[in-house]
């Protein structure tokens, strides 16, 4: 049971159990709730949870955004993320405007691979050490357990669009991360390729109704894709203010 009090943009939800809440749970059909910021306490951490739902999406499906603050308290994506096929990119560009990008594995690997999300893990990816940070959310494409990728191409879908590469040494790095924390310049590398900019170049605005608060974004992140894509860290570029990672629900309950 939940005690629901009202301020401003948010509605607090006084709760002790971390894994009772989620955006699914609270927007099942008949209970008409608005997109926006949802909060919920976490009785271990003695913390709010914060999170955004967007329960207006033109795709049909709510989404579930977590704020930097919350990856912190978070001890999972766990019921959060059920719904596997794709997850929403957003970015925040440099003069305030907020662009999305709904991303795939590529079409040559969706029979056997689904994008995944992993909390403070790799879970199937491997880690080229490039943030420093215990507390991440890691989007993953092709496993380490795909094998020999020599020549294969990879990449992602960004929009219906495929952004590509051929692997040229085997390297299996395949994510992208995000991390509410500043981490060290470790990686001097760089890349304006496809690959580093699909999820912005094929981005289409948002509504302003569904706009994220600024915490919602991530300054911090990492693309990362092995053996002649990419590893593009977001100190690199000066064409985002952060991302975001939207997990999506089935509002059909």
């Amino acid at each position: 049971m939940f005690l629901f009090e009202r301020y401003f943009t948010h509605v607090y939800l006084l709760t002790y159990d971390v894994f009772s809440v989620t955006c699914k749970l609270l927007g099942v059909p008949g209970t008409n709730l608005s997109s926006g910021i949802y909060s919920y306490f976490d009785q271990a951490s003695g913390n709010f949870v914060d999170m955004y739902c967007d329960y207006d999406h033109s795709s049909g499906y709510g989404y579930t955004y977590f704020s930097q603050s919350a990856i912190e308290i978070l001890p999972s994506l766990g019921i959060h993320y059920e719904q596997k096929d794709h997850v929403i990119i957003r970015h925040l560009n440099i003069i305030d405007e907020q662009y999305e990008s709904t991303v795939k594995v590529l079409p040559r690997y969706q029979d056997e691979y689904n994008v995944s999300l992993s909390l403070n893990s790799q879970d199937g990816f491997e880690d080229p050490g490039y943030y420093n940070s215990s507390h991440y959310v890691l989007l993953g494409f092709i496993p380490s357990s795909f094998g020999d990728r020599n020549g294969t191409i990879q990449g992602y879908l960004s929009n219906g669009v495929e952004a590509t590469y051929t692997n040229c040494d085997n390297t299996p790095y395949n994510f992208i991360a995000i991390t509410p924390d500043s981490v060290q310049n470790i990686c001097g590398c760089c890349c304006d390729s496809p690959v580093a900019r699909a999820f912005m170049d094929e981005a289409t605005p948002i509504e302003t109704q569904t706009n994220l608060p600024v915490d919602f974004y991530f300054p911090t992140y990492a693309i990362v894709f092995g053996g002649c894509g990419t590893a593009l860290m977001g100190y690199f570029t000066n064409d985002t203010q952060g991302i975001a990672f939207g997990i999506p629900f089935d509002k059909r309950g």
